[in-house]
């Protein structure tokens, strides 16, 4: 789940020498005796987490989805850790919702 970062943003010591779109480093001449130690690739948390589920109908009253019917264009809602709404969308025809593109982190999903 990790991106590369850009690469040769710094010195040729601590940078990332890796190119993200590729993956590979430019050309490395190495000869006998060489120790090259820093050759070295960045990378990050894109912020690629989801978070998703189902609205369904409770036809046989368990409180557990038995495989019933979801419920479609209910409302979700995605709150922060502070409470605050990160992101709003409606349920699929299938009762599935699903908040995508999120960063680590604590979140509440509400239901009306």
């Amino acid at each position: 789940g990790q991106v590369l970062v850009a690469q040769d943003v710094g010195d040729d010591v601590s940078d990332s020498d890796a190119d993200p779109a590729t993956g590979a480093t430019g050309p490395i001449a190495v000869t006998i005796g060489d120790a090259i130690r820093d050759v070295d690739a960045g990378v990050e948390d894109p912020g690629t987490a989801s978070l998703g589920g189902i609205v369904f109908m409770d036809a046989n009253d368990n409180a557990v989805d038995d495989g019933e019917m979801g419920v479609a264009g209910v409302p979700v809602t995605l709150l922060d850790a502070d409470g605050a709404a990160v992101a709003t969308t409606t349920t699929a025809d299938d009762g599935s919702y699903l908040f995508e593109d999120l960063d680590a982190g604590d979140y509440r999903v509400v239901f009306p």
